[in-house]
């Protein structure tokens, strides 16, 4: 692989904790990442007109290598290429006065960007001369001109959860009951749409943010509903003796039977485009109600 480097990444992290009293303290940590040169695989037979989008495969005398077809080379995104930051917050009281509970809240934003299509090299995107005659790796425009719309070069939010909320608790009631109950929210961020067909025929990443009619699929232009569930416990202990106890239960699980969902047809030719695909797992699940009981002896 011509001009590799080995991938790497820089991490670091800083937090605190503070306890306000013997049974409530806080705590708080921020989490920072980014990676460098990270390797990717990208067709280097294709050139790129002056507005970004590559010209056709079908047209081979505009490929900087005629009689080729696709090429695919894998090699490194140049310089750095990820970052992420988050934020980590939560409180903890524990069991006095009769409950119990514990919150959290992260925030983490996560940002990639595309590399420019640059062959082995070259430091400009492969383009033309003004008739067409050749390839060459410098465009024949200033390269601030130089419009890549699918390629963002610059800084953009990736569709990761940003924001997470958790809280739980414990409340025991008179006679030996036992309220508990769970609530979790989470973003789910935003999804970028495909067309649903290589319309320039690059066989490359690219080719489903263009469409038919040759616009460009923004980035991040499919925002994804959050995720809410509340589960809830109740139970009784019934003691026998001195270490026998027995405890019936009711628990429900998506106490709100909220339709939660984790993917979307985003596919812009689909006839069920942008309608949400079923999921398992027990986020995802309608609303349980489940019965048991638990003896200690």
């Amino acid at each position: 692989m011509p001009y590799s480097q080995f991938p790497f990444s820089w991490q670091g992290s800083i937090g605190m904790q503070r306890q306000f009293s013997n049974t409530l303290g806080v705590e708080a940590d921020y989490v920072y990442n980014t990676s460098f040169d990270n390797i990717g695989a990208r067709n280097i037979n294709q050139a790129y007109q002056a507005n970004g989008i590559p010209y056709n495969v079908t047209q081979v005398n505009r490929l900087p290598y005629p009689d080729w077809g696709t090429i695919s080379m894998r090699m490194n995104n140049r310089g750095r290429d990820g970052i992420q930051h988050t934020l980590q917050a939560g409180m903890t009281k524990r069991l006095s006065q009769r409950w119990q509970g514990s919150a959290t809240y992260s925030l983490s934003m996560n940002y990639t960007k595309d590399q420019l299509p640059l062959n082995p090299g070259c430091e400009q995107p492969v383009t033309w001369t003004a008739n067409f005659s050749n390839w060459v790796c410098d465009v024949a425009v200033n390269f601030s001109t130089f419009k890549l719309p699918l390629f963002d070069t610059t800084w953009y939010r990736t569709n990761a959860q940003r924001h997470r909320v958790v809280f739980n608790g414990i409340y025991q009631l008179p006679y030996d009951f036992q309220f508990s109950g769970l609530y979790f929210y989470g973003d789910n961020g935003w999804n970028t749409t495909t067309s649903g067909g290589d319309f320039t025929g690059c066989g490359c990443a690219i080719s489903n943010r263009i469409r038919a009619d040759g616009s460009i699929i923004p980035r991040n232009n499919f925002k994804k509903t959050p995720l809410h569930h509340v589960d809830i416990r109740f139970y009784r202990s019934f003691k026998l003796n001195g270490r026998t106890s027995f405890e019936p239960m009711l628990e429900v699980f998506n106490l709100l039977n909220r339709a939660n969902f984790t993917t979307w047809v985003t596919n812009e030719s689909n006839a069920l485009f942008g309608q949400p695909s079923s999921a398992a797992g027990i986020t995802y699940q309608p609303r349980v109600i489940q019965l048991g009981f638990r003896a200690r002896f």
